[in-house]
């Protein structure tokens, strides 16, 4: 399964959004969440991409790399997040469309799995609970048998947990359920496929 998920909870300062998508592949990926083709000339390492947004002397306010692992095309996003914010115009024509929130300002973390259309479930780390979407209790059978959850609905971790555990925990439920691994090596130092994403998407 390669590098899975489970690393996220692991950094410092997760501050990345992250999407996968299973039906398309990482260009198409890029453009349903506003990248512009051609935007940038050549691939960027993450701390390329941070540099861009980051930079008061461009316009550039969010940029988007792409890679594949598995039967998903993945997207690390840095800046704005706006070409994450409407997962169900991404995964329109039956596709299928993971997004990890990290919300850094207003946690918690969240998850949501959209298909062909449709948000079909979500919820935040650490806050399973609260649960939504037209199939909220889609992984709750993964919640309960991995004692996120007791089987009557109330929270089943320990109250001292550090919260990086949690959430570790939930995204090793996550990636197990739909077999996704998000490779460290490329997605934190490599060069990868980048595009400039358009802000005022009209979807």
């Amino acid at each position: 399964m390669g590098d899975g998920i489970q690393w996220l909870a692991d950094q410092d300062h997760w501050e990345h959004g992250v999407v996968f998508a299973r039906g398309i592949g990482p260009t198409e990926l890029a453009v349903r969440m506003g990248g512009i083709p051609g935007s940038l000339a050549s691939p960027l390492t993450e701390t390329e991409a941070w540099h861009l947004v980051l930079d008061l002397s461009t316009d550039v306010e969010d940029v988007v790399r792409v890679g594949s692992s598995g039967d998903w095309s993945f997207a690390v996003e840095y800046g704005m997040g706006d070409g994450r914010d409407n997962p169900a115009e991404i995964s329109r024509d039956g596709v299928e469309v993971i997004v990890l929130e990290p919300s850094p300002d207003h946690p918690p973390r969240t998850f949501s799995y959209s298909r062909d259309g449709v948000v079909v479930c979500g919820f935040g780390l650490g806050d399973e609970l609260r649960r939504w979407g037209e199939h909220p209790y889609l992984l709750l059978p993964d919640l309960t048998a991995g004692a996120t959850l007791y089987p009557d609905g109330r929270y089943a971790r320990p109250d001292t947990e550090h919260y990086r555990a949690r959430d570790r925990h939930t995204l090793s439920l996550i990636e197990s359920h739909f077999t996704l691994s998000l490779p460290r090596e490329e997605a934190n130092n490599e060069r990868l496929p980048a595009f400039v994403v358009a802000l005022s998407t009209e979807w």
